[in-house]
């Protein structure tokens, strides 16, 4: 899936919304929106219900929703981690944490003079 869809999934997790405002939301062309709206349904995470003329699109409560919500908050997470090196290097020292942890280590302090992560050995 492109990036439109993730921008779509997250303004639709805020509030339903029509075609237009979706548009008007994400600054693009409703015709492409309405395009990707339609890969969305057909993949099964979101639903329409008819207001006169439009259709005001919601989320889904499926499965494929819920794996869709994953894969968005991951590629978040990723942008936000490629543009901030403080924010990569707290991570690692996390990655590290829970290594150790998972090594039998159980004190924080301890562990940060006595674990080495590139072996992940005490």
């Amino acid at each position: 899936m492109k990036q439109i869809s993730y921008n779509i999934f997250s303004e639709l997790t805020r509030s339903n919304n029509h075609v237009r405002g979706l548009a008007k939301a994400l600054s693009t062309n409703p015709m492409t929106i309405s395009r990707y709206l339609k890969e969305l349904e057909k993949n099964n995470i979101v639903e329409f219900r008819e207001e006169g003329k439009n259709k005001v699109y919601m989320i889904k409560d499926s499965l494929e929703t819920g794996e869709f919500k994953k894969i968005v908050e991951h590629t978040k997470l990723m942008a936000v981690i490629q543009n901030n090196p403080r924010i990569r290097a707290i991570a690692k020292v996390q990655e590290c944490y829970v290594k150790a942890m998972g090594a039998g280590g159980n004190d924080f302090i301890a562990w940060t003079g006595s674990f080495n992560c590139e072996s992940g050995k005490s």
